[in-house]
């Protein structure tokens, strides 16, 4: 009986899910606890991630390309939920954000 190893196709999708959760997490304790701009947030992340090709990162990557990856996609999803949060007339205070 042979078994498949091949189980480098489930990185992305776990790497997703990491993120998503850690996202879901960190925006329920320290921003909002309303579904719906949780559900914005984790929206934003996945269309950046798809626009900056965030995993698309393989063994052969330079530290500086996964680095410069990882920093823009910080920095303008930081940008877009602060700017998120500015539009909706959040109560969510500048110094929690």
């Amino acid at each position: 009986m042979v078994f498949n190893k091949n189980y480098s196709k489930w990185i992305r999708p776990i790497l997703y899910g990491i993120d998503l959760c850690i996202i879901l997490i960190s925006t329920y304790f320290f921003l909002t606890k309303d579904s719906k701009n949780i559900s914005v947030f984790l929206f934003l992340w996945v269309v950046l991630s798809i626009v900056f090709s965030f995993y698309s990162v393989y063994r052969f990557t330079k530290i500086t390309k996964v680095v410069s990856l990882l920093s823009k996609q910080l920095f303008v999803f930081i940008l877009l939920v602060i700017s998120y949060l500015f539009i909706i007339d959040s109560n969510i205070s500048f110094k929690s954000i």
